[in-house]
C-alpha cells in the first residue's frame, strides 16, 4: 500500500550539494500580510528534492509533535498569495505561491475570514501561554535555587521573601502548564490548555463562521488566561526589587522576564 500524497503545496527544492534547507513562507496579502506563516528545514540531497506546506499556520507550540495529545496544528491560511523562500548554505530563491479556495465547497468569504480570525485568536492564546509557562517555569528553577542557597542561613526576612516567591513562581507556572499538575486526561476540572485546545479542534473542523456560543466560550477562556498571566505578572514585576535585595547578600540574582509584547 502506497503512502497518500502530501497535503498541501509541493515545493520542489534543487541543491547542488547535500545540506538542511531553510524553508519560509510569508503572506503577500490579507490578516497576516507580511508574516511567516510557515517555517520548517528539510534534509536534501544533490539534485531535484521535494518539500511540502499543509496550507497551514506553524503550530501555537513549536516542536510540539502530532497526534491526539499534542497541541493542535495552526490554523489553514485564507486563500491568496504567498511567497515560499528557500535559503541553502549561501544561496536563496524564492517562489510565488497561490492558495485557492475549494470551490465545492462554497464558503462564504466572510464566514472563511471569521472562521479564520477566531482560530488565529485561539492559536495565539495557546502559544502565549507555552511561552508564558516557560518563563515561570525557569524563574521557579532559579527560585528553588535560591531558596536552598539560604537553607544554611538563620531565618530571616529575606529569607522568608525568597521562599514565598519560589511558592508563587512554582503556582503561577503550574496554573499556565498543559495539564496544572494533574495526573492523566481526567481530571477535572479540565486544565485551560485542554479546553484551548478542544475549542481549537472544534472550530477548525470546519469552516463555517463560529457562532455568538462559541465566541462566548472563545471569550471565557480569553479572560481565564488572562487572569492567570495577570497572577504571573505580578510574580514577575518583583524580579527587579528582589535582585535588589539579594545584591547584598551574593546569591544568585533571578533573570529578569521581560513582558510578552
Amino acid at each position: 500500500v502506497a503512502e497518500n500524497p502530501p497535503e498541501g503545496a509541493l515545493l520542489h527544492i534543487y541543491a547542488a550539494e547535500a545540506g538542511e534547507a531553510e524553508i519560509e513562507v510569508t503572506a503577500d496579502a490579507g490578516p497576516a500580510a507580511g508574516s511567516v506563516v510557515y517555517s520548517a528545514k528539510a534534509e536534501v540531497e544533490p539534485g531535484l528534492n521535494r518539500a511540502s506546506w499543509n496550507l497551514r499556520h506553524d503550530s501555537p507550540v513549536p516542536g510540539a509533535g502530532v497526534g491526539f495529545r499534542a497541541p493542535p496544528p495552526g490554523p489553514r491560511v485564507l486563500p491568496g498569495a504567498y511567497t515560499a523562500r528557500v535559503r541553502l548554505g549561501g544561496s536563496a530563491a524564492e517562489a510565488a505561491v497561490t492558495v485557492r479556495e475549494d470551490p465545492r465547497l462554497g464558503i462564504p468569504e466572510a464566514d472563511r475570514r471569521a472562521n479564520y480570525e477566531a482560530l488565529r485568536r485561539l492559536a495565539g492564546m495557546l502559544g502565549t501561554m507555552h511561552e508564558e509557562h516557560e518563563a515561570a517555569e525557569a524563574t521557579a528553577e532559579e527560585a528553588k535555587g535560591l531558596e536552598e542557597a539560604f537553607e544554611s542561613e538563620p531565618d530571616g526576612d529575606l529569607k522568608t521573601r525568597v521562599s514565598s516567591f519560589r511558592e508563587r513562581a512554582e503556582e503561577a507556572a503550574r496554573r499556565l502548564s498543559r495539564t496544572e499538575g494533574a495526573r492523566g486526561g481526567g481530571a477535572r476540572p479540565r486544565p485551560l490548555f485542554a479546553r484551548l485546545a478542544a475549542a481549537a479542534r472544534n472550530l477548525d473542523a470546519y469552516t463555517e463562521a463560529p457562532d455568538e456560543a462559541t465566541l462566548a466560550r472563545i471569550a471565557g477562556l480569553e479572560s481565564e488566561l488572562d487572569e492567570r498571566l495577570s497572577a504571573w505578572g505580578a510574580v514577575r514585576s518583583e524580579i527587579t526589587s528582589l535582585n535588589g535585595a539579594l545584591r547584598a547578600d551574593g546569591p544568585p540574582r533571578l533573570t529578569p522576564r521581560p513582558e510578552r509584547e
